[in-house]
């Protein structure tokens, strides 16, 4: 029996961010601290358990919790007060991580097929035949130097683990990296304009806030992190929101102004604001002379076509808006910008986030307290394996490269993948992929296709380190360690290929624990000590006497060739690319035909990639609507709850539409993580009987869980190669069924 019943997560994680990011509210609910006793030390009124640290690996935000056990047993989490980023607060995704771990459509022992690729007809096997198996199979590609044939897909980051040293060793493979590949977009306009993988927009201590695309009060890259110091920002600074979207999410509509521009005309308003800020001579003009490769004139030549006439002429916002947000934020300082994957996943996803950075330089935000900051994190020794950018697809169609062995970890490609219908006709094909091994938690619609699947550990079972960017600007190291017993057979990645590694290279170490002391003895402050001990009891450590730190680059300069903020990015010329953003015409694809609209997928906090099969978090979102302006839908004939067919790529989706005034007129809108037909029951949509009393009530019908993302156009980035998925055009009909 769970001791977070599913009625009480009902009651707190239905609240999301707005409710839970301020802190944990369930030890509110169903705990007290013991008065003069440890902070982590709780007293439940029934039974005692003791309280883990641990980090979250539901998504990228690596939120520190708190494992309540009995027994071994994990029966809840709660978020960890004292932890850096999330100081106690977490998502209803972290606290539903609990069905994960217990999901009884787990898997829990190594599979092999019985019949065809993708039959769904399996039989129990041992880890000695699967290793035995796999062992030879790498064995035969080493020994004719064909290593880059074994091709390992990543779709989690597990932080500091042995895994990617030992792939080192026994390949090196080629490798995807999911999560790489899907910000690549990001990371690439950081590297050429900062020298660093990304950046940390500082809205703690803002006063204007711009936000282009993104949506942190239901998702974000650092998610409660994040929306922890936006919601606190705007209580305590009186901060002023501004948000640029095609459609009212949750962000836009808690917003101060939220303005809903033409799809793939956002360059077109960060340009016209940049100009705005030049001309009316608002810029900070010694941060741009001193630490950037252009002058105020040189950048304001590059901007001179655009003005906020032509500005809204394409985006459709107002001259008079954009000359307002414009003096906003040169004016009401601190200020940061900072935008989503509705940007960095469009056409000139590298470009748009370049111009966001170019925005930031402007005002002298850069690394400045409340503005846009370079990361703060702590570096672990690692061997680096190379991620590349392209899909499995990518690599035999296009490439033209020969597989001899597939590996994947949590990665689901032919579900999340644009070329997903594509992907598994090539996994179908044991000509073009002979041996497909899937470590994974359940059977999912790619892991559907594999020759063997190997059972992984959940967060909860394993360990490793981990540091994100630090939002308080201290960098930070959190320990994940192992909260409940190992399920069935499961292990770790990491022992996973440890078990391969020793049957075919020498000198390979299966001690997770052992290479966590190795990493902490390389760290100034825990050198010397027993640092593993210190993190076991406290979760986490940060240096005692450092204190939050800006303007880094004062002293040796940015990590870019020139050591100054690349405005200008000299690389991209020589590569015959625009040095500098700059809005292209057909970046939208302005000519729609009768019927036609952009499809714009987004994401939910509910759902999420790792745990689609949790029932809990179904039952707070599982209904999928398309969204459709009410004059868009009244050009069309459409009615409210009227099922409509998505036509796109030669394939089609039926769904019901809802109509609103929360879209732009040339878009529709839908989530893109429902729609399953693997995963298990509950992903399906499919009733079932359990102990779960409520087991029975109705799910969703045909139309409602919608699978979108085979509908989306993939693109590549002119710039970094990147997924570029945002802009389809669709086109809607009444459907005849």
């Amino acid at each position: 029996m769970t001791l977070l019943t599913r009625r009480v997560f009902l009651r707190t994680g239905v609240l999301g961010a707005a409710g839970l990011a301020l802190g944990s509210q369930l030890d509110k609910l169903l705990y007290a601290f013991e008065k003069d006793g440890d902070l982590y030390s709780f007293q439940r009124a029934i039974r005692p358990f003791t309280l883990i640290p641990s980090v979250c690996l539901q998504c990228q935000a690596g939120c520190g919790l708190l494992g309540m056990v009995v027994d071994g047993e994990l029966i809840g989490v709660l978020g960890n007060p004292r932890y850096p980023n999330n100081k106690g607060g977490l998502c209803a995704r972290a606290i539903a991580g609990v069905n994960l771990a217990y999901d009884p459509e787990r898997i829990l022992y190594p599979l092999k097929r019985k019949r065809e690729r993708g039959g769904n007809q399996w039989e129990r096997m041992s880890w000695q035949e699967a290793i035995r198996e796999i062992s030879s199979r790498l064995v035969e590609l080493r020994s004719k130097g064909q290593n880059q044939r074994f091709v390992v897909q990543m779709g989690a980051d597990d932080g500091a683990t042995p895994a990617k040293n030992i792939l080192k060793k026994i390949g090196p493979p080629t490798l995807i990296d999911d999560l790489y590949l899907r910000d690549l977009n990001r990371m690439k306009a950081h590297e050429l304009v900062l020298g660093e993988e990304g950046g940390v927009a500082d809205v703690a201590h803002s006063q204007t806030i711009l936000n282009f695309g993104s949506n942190p009060y239901e998702s974000h890259e650092s998610y409660i992190p994040f929306i922890q110091r936006l919601i606190s920002a705007r209580i305590n600074n009186h901060a002023k929101l501004i948000t640029f979207d095609v459609r009212l999410s949750n962000t836009a509509g808690r917003s101060d102004e939220w303005y809903p521009v033409r799809p793939g005309t956002d360059m077109a308003i960060i340009l016209a604001i940049c100009k705005q800020i030049l001309d009316r001579d608002l810029a900070d003009k010694s941060f741009l002379i001193q630490s950037t490769n252009l002058s105020p004139d040189q950048i304001l030549s590059y901007l001179a076509p655009y003005t906020p006439q032509m500005a809204e002429k394409e985006s459709g916002v107002p001259v008079k808006e954009i000359i307002k947000v414009a003096n906003d934020f040169a004016t009401f300082k601190p200020s940061v910008a900072f935008c989503g994957s509705g940007l960095t996943h469009q056409r000139s996803g590298t470009y748009h986030q370049m111009a966001i950075l170019l925005l930031n330089a402007l005002v002298g935000n850069i690394d400045q307290k409340g503005g846009y900051c370079l990361p703060k994190r702590v570096r672990f020794e690692e061997h680096d394996v190379p991620s590349n950018v392209s899909g499995i697809d990518h690599l035999i169609d296009e490439e033209k490269r020969s597989v001899g062995f597939y590996l994947t970890y949590l990665s689901n490609p032919v579900y999340e993948d644009p070329s997903g219908k594509r992907i598994g006709e090539i996994l179908k094909d044991e000509k073009l992929i002979p041996f497909y091994v899937a470590a994974d938690t359940h059977i999912t619609e790619t892991s559907l296709f594999a020759d063997m699947i190997l059972p992984v550990a959940t967060h909860f079972e394993s360990w490793g380190l981990d540091s994100r960017p630090a939002m308080d600007r201290i960098p930070y190291i959190g320990l994940r360690q192992p909260l409940m017993k190992p399920r069935g057979e499961t292990v770790s990645f990491s022992h996973l290929l440890g078990m391969i590694g020793k049957r075919i290279e020498k000198g390979i170490e299966l001690d997770e624990k052992g290479f966590i002391q190795a990493q902490l003895k390389r760290i100034r402050g825990l050198e010397g000590t027993d640092g593993i001990k210190r993190l076991e009891k406290e979760g986490f450590w940060m240096d005692p006497n450092l204190s939050p730190s800006y303007e880094s680059y004062r002293q040796s300069g940015f990590k870019t060739p020139s050591r100054k903020m690349e405005l200008y990015a000299s690389r991209l010329k020589k590569e015959g690319l625009s040095p500098f953003p700059a809005y292209k015409e057909n970046d939208k694809k302005a000519n729609l035909n009768n019927g036609e609209l952009f499809l714009t997928p987004f994401s939910k906090n509910v759902t999420a990639r790792y745990n689609p099969n949790s029932k809990w978090l179904s039952e707070i979102y599982h209904e999928n609507p398309l969204w459709i302006n009410e004059k868009t839908a009244k050009s069309l004939g459409l009615a409210e709850g009227e099922k409509v067919e998505i036509h796109s790529k030669g394939m089609k989706a039926t769904v019901y539409v809802h109509l609103t005034q929360s879209v732009h007129p040339e878009v529709v809108a839908i989530g893109r993580d429902l729609g399953h037909w693997a995963y298990g029951h509950v992903a399906k949509g499919e009733k079932f009987k359990s102990q779960d009393p409520d087991t029975s009530l109705i799910w969703w019908d045909n139309g409602k869980s919608v699978h979108v993302n085979w509908l989306i156009q993939e693109e590549r980035d002119r710039v970094s190669g990147g997924i570029s998925g945002i802009g389809t055009v669709v086109k809607i009909k009444k459907s005849g069924g």
